[in-house]
């Protein structure tokens, strides 16, 4: 009989250890082990081909001696790129499918994670010979999805239902396949590893192989990826460190809507984004998605601000709510969907000190309309005329767009791309902008802009231009 082992894994980095540690020694962080059982009875010939692989890196292969940086420079090819049909994915990727790429798709459950790339690898197996291998659904419920998509080139893509790495492998070498996917990385496993599928070590020995055999064969991994209930990518973080590019595909409060959006990307720009609408035949790229999440109301009421929102090179309009109420002083709520919550409260304090605007006594409720969640803090104005507006019951002009960063101070910091935001807002028809003095250097624009320097000269700017 196999004998088994217990050794726990950090869920972080992958570091073992025969016992439980509170902090781990590879990478540094607190309560990531988690218990896995390991059988000692695995082929020594199996065990030294990978402990060997391992030590060749993601890339498969160690360089022959040492050169130097300016050898290099100039000499180095040109990516190659897979078009991938979809024009929102090969913007995401940064071009598209770059030739010999890992990319890993995470999303939560029903988000269209197997329904978008079953899309791109229908109109890439026109170009190359392409492979779709699933360890979540059978063989009929992919076929009876791609009927639903109404698949083009479904001769050409060859489907198995395979959870084995090793065999994964071997079928895509057989039909020298240069770009497949993997649905999803949590059910495979390595014959080399004795632990279950989906557990910290199988993920990180399946990304890894996986990583090496696109490296050394120039074959395009698309590797689908399952999420925990906190919304981050299930598994190791080593997984993300493995790959080339991490996309997140969401979902928005309309059922309909999708986001896909990069955390990481070698070969391209990282946090660029691109808007989906879900049809019974698929995704379809929203060529224009200021238009879906800016649907203004007839009646215009307080609290309401439009900003010009830019993710990676793409910029879009969002309308920031808030909505204030009277509180019980000694437990305030403080309520923020789309927008970070810490830095909502250090905006309140900046309001409280510098503009002798209290909130301490108030509930606040703030809201991204549309479900997309902003990460760069050129909405800290916004938000501030937005909570003011509707604490003094003033309405903001619904030609007015705002814009600019709020330091501790109470000072106004310029953003970047304040030019092109603008741009961006002078085709939704908004003729008039708030926004940083500091921003004023070199702008061309035919709107009228009220620069600020400091968020109670925005105030007053705001009661001034306010409709009653």
């Amino acid at each position: 009989m196999s004998k088994t082992k217990t050794v726990y894994i950090c869920s972080n980095c992958g570091y073992d250890s025969p016992r439980w540690v509170g902090q781990c020694r590879g990478c540094g962080a607190w309560n990531t082990f988690a218990e896995s059982k390991v059988s000692n009875n695995v082929n020594e010939k199996i065990r030294n081909t990978a402990i060997n692989a391992k030590h060749k890196g993601y890339a498969g292969q160690i360089s022959e001696g040492m050169v130097s940086l300016s050898e290099l420079q100039g000499k180095e090819a040109a990516l190659s790129r897979y078009d991938t049909g979809i024009a929102g994915l090969n913007r995401v990727l940064g071009g598209g499918l770059v030739k010999g790429s890992v990319v890993l798709l995470s999303g939560s459950p029903g988000a269209g994670k197997s329904t978008i790339l079953l899309q791109a690898i229908d109109y890439l197996a026109s170009q190359v010979s392409s492979a779709y291998f699933t360890g979540e659904e059978s063989v009929d419920q992919i076929s009876s999805r791609a009927t639903r998509l109404h698949v083009k080139n479904g001769d050409k893509v060859k489907l198995k239902s395979e959870t084995c790495v090793e065999r994964i492998i071997e079928n895509a070498s057989s039909i020298d396949a240069k770009v497949i996917i993997v649905d999803s990385i949590q059910t495979m496993y390595s014959e080399t590893n004795n632990s279950s599928p989906g557990s910290t070590s199988q993920v990180k020995d399946c990304g890894h192989i996986l990583t090496q055999y696109a490296k050394t064969n120039d074959v395009s991994v698309l590797v689908i990826g399952h999420v925990t209930k906190d919304g981050t990518l299930a598994g190791p973080k080593v997984l993300e460190h493995t790959v080339d590019c991490t996309i997140h595909l969401d979902t928005t409060t309309s059922d309909r809507y999708r986001t896909i959006k990069s955390a990481k990307n070698r070969f391209g720009t990282a946090n660029e984004m691109s808007v989906f609408i879900m049809t019974e035949s698929g995704m379809k790229d929203v060529k224009n998605p200021s238009a879906i999440f800016l649907q203004r109301p007839d009646v215009p009421t307080p609290g309401t601000v439009v900003i010009p929102y830019k993710e990676g090179n793409g910029i879009m309009l969002l309308e920031i709510q808030a909505l204030v109420a009277k509180g019980n002083p000694q437990y305030t709520k403080r309520v923020s969907v789309g927008l970070d919550s810490n830095r909502n409260s250090m905006l309140m304090a900046v309001l409280h000190s510098r503009c002798k605007v209290a909130t301490y006594d108030k509930d606040t409720f703030l809201n991204v309309v549309g479900g997309i969640k902003i990460g760069e803090t050129a909405s800290d104005l916004a938000v501030v005329l937005a909570i003011c507006s509707a604490i003094e019951n003033i309405v903001i002009p619904q030609d007015v767009i705002v814009m600019g960063e709020v330091g501790l101070g109470g000072e106004i910091r310029p953003v970047p791309s304040g030019g092109e935001r603008l741009k961006e807002c002078r085709k939704h028809d908004f003729h008039r902008a708030i926004i940083p003095a500091s921003n004023m250097k070199g702008l061309k624009t035919d709107m009228e802009i009220i620069p600020v320097k400091t968020v109670s000269e925005a105030i007053s700017v705001l009661k001034r231009i306010s409709v009653s």
